[in-house]
C-alpha cells in the first residue's frame, strides 16, 4: 500500500498471525499505549516519521482531516498516518484500548497543537 496524505486502514486478514518483537527494523521504535475509556490525545503529528497504529485490544478511533474524519479501529487493524498529518487517538467507548505503535525513526517526534490545523 503506498503512502497517501491521507490515514488509511488494513483490516487483518482472518489467519494471519502477529509476529512479537519490540524493533523489527533499524531505524524504527515501538510502543504500547493504552487509552483509558472517554478519553483522547491532543491533536497532534510526528513531524518527519510516518507511523503505523495496531489495534490490539478494544475498539478506538483515529480522527484526522481536521476533525472530519474517523477512522475506527478493532482489535487487528492497521492504521498508516503519514509524516506532518494532524491526528487525534479518540476511545469513545467503555473499555480500555491498547494499540502498537511504530515509528520511523528512532526518537519519537510527537508535535502537540493548540487544535486543528495550529501547524500551518
Amino acid at each position: 500500500m503506498a503512502w497517501s496524505k491521507n490515514i488509511s486502514v488494513a483490516q487483518e486478514e482472518e489467519g494471519e498471525e502477529e509476529e512479537e518483537g519490540e524493533e523489527e527494523e533499524e531505524g524504527s521504535r515501538e510502543r504500547e499505549i493504552e487509552a483509558k475509556p472517554h478519553s483522547s490525545s491532543a491533536v497532534h503529528h510526528h513531524g518527519e516519521q510516518d507511523t503505523i497504529v495496531y489495534a490490539r485490544s478494544g475498539h478506538g478511533t483515529v480522527v484526522s482531516e481536521g476533525g472530519k474524519k474517523r477512522h475506527d479501529l478493532a482489535p487487528g487493524d492497521f492504521a498508516l498516518i503519514p509524516a506532518w498529518a494532524e491526528h487525534q487517538e479518540v476511545n469513545d467507548g467503555d473499555e480500555e484500548v491498547t494499540w502498537i505503535i511504530t515509528r520511523s525513526g528512532r526518537t519519537p517526534t510527537i508535535e502537540n497543537l493548540a487544535g486543528w490545523g495550529a501547524s500551518k
